[in-house]
């Protein structure tokens, strides 16, 4: 685990998709899960830093990915956690649909079903999780997924984006292939460069610190403002 801040965490050695753990007093919040493989690190990395699986209190997905949720089955049952996850994506969280692909991509990717996983608890936008750093406030971002989300703390102004964007070798759109939306995709950029965030966590990359400017930077690129 790498510390980004105070009580916030990131998980190492994951093949794909970024994994944050926040610590509040004894309890843990995991935002997603990345690959199914990961689960077993996980769980590794948070024994070596002194925590027990039934710690994890809380598990939110940003959006059911196979990259986000691969391992929120083996997390669940392994911590007995409650999983958070949007209204819309819910459905395919739990297995009952499958993921939602771009339409107008040029490579038409087969429908994949995630493993099953029971939702406790759906989020829409607005929505407030008192008991994690603070106060997570849940802001929709749809567009990679239809029911994508993520996790604002203002206070600290520290925003989990997951992807919405990508940190790799730059600030970048997520691939069209893998965004069902990519125009409203877009429109979520705009919605998070209005919050002006100074932390951005990211699905895939590196978290980015004195962020507003930079995504400032990037909607402008995009022509969004």
């Amino acid at each position: 685990m790498k510390l980004i801040l105070p009580n916030l965490y990131y998980f190492t050695g994951l093949l794909m998709g970024r994994v944050y753990a926040i610590t509040d007093g004894d309890d843990i919040t995991l935002i997603d899960t990345s690959i199914e493989s990961a689960g077993p690190k996980i769980l590794k990395q948070l024994e070596v830093a002194g925590y027990k699986p039934n710690q994890v209190r809380r598990i939110l997905i940003t959006h059911a990915h196979p990259d986000h949720v691969g391992s929120l089955s083996y997390l669940k049952a392994a911590t007995g956690a409650q999983v958070y996850v949007s209204s819309v994506d819910t459905v395919v969280a739990e297995g009952r649909e499958p993921m939602k692909t771009n339409p107008n991509a040029l490579i038409k990717l087969p429908p994949q079903s995630m493993k099953g996983t029971p939702v406790d608890v759906q989020l829409n936008d607005g929505d407030l999780i008192p008991e994690v750093m603070g106060g997570l406030e849940v802001v929709g971002t749809p567009g990679h997924s239809p029911g994508h989300i993520a996790f604002w703390q203002p206070q600290q102004r520290v925003l989990f984006a997951a992807d919405v964007m990508f940190h790799i070798m730059g600030i970048t759109q997520p691939p069209d292939l893998f965004t069902v939306n990519p125009a409203q995709n877009r429109e979520s950029i705009a919605r998070v460069e209005k919050l002006q965030p100074e932390v951005v966590c990211f699905g895939h990359g590196e978290p980015v610190f004195d962020a507003a400017s930079k995504i400032t930077a990037f909607a402008r690129k995009l022509n969004l403002l």
